[in-house]
């Protein structure tokens, strides 16, 4: 198993963000064209999140055959671990 320690290279704060693709655009001002891979963690206070996480697949596994049984969860009112709003 890998893992890994990630630091942001930078840090922004959005005034307002009033829905995925608006929030999608923002991002993509921000980000080189040129990267392959672009990480982002968003802290803030959600009304409703949804969520999926695929478990390890075997070696030899696709993507498409792993994912294909992925555990799904909703959560409610989540609030910034930061205390911001």
């Amino acid at each position: 198993m890998a893992t890994t320690t990630w630091s942001a290279s930078s840090n922004i704060e959005l005034a307002s963000v009033v829905s995925l693709d608006h929030l999608l655009g923002q991002l993509d001002t921000l980000r080189n064209p040129n990267n392959l891979f672009f990480a982002v963690r968003i802290d803030g206070q959600f009304s409703y999140v949804h969520t999926r996480a695929v478990c390890k697949a075997e070696p030899g596994v696709g993507l498409v055959d792993a994912a294909s049984g992925q555990a799904e969860f909703d959560f409610h009112t989540i609030a910034d671990p930061n205390g911001r709003k």
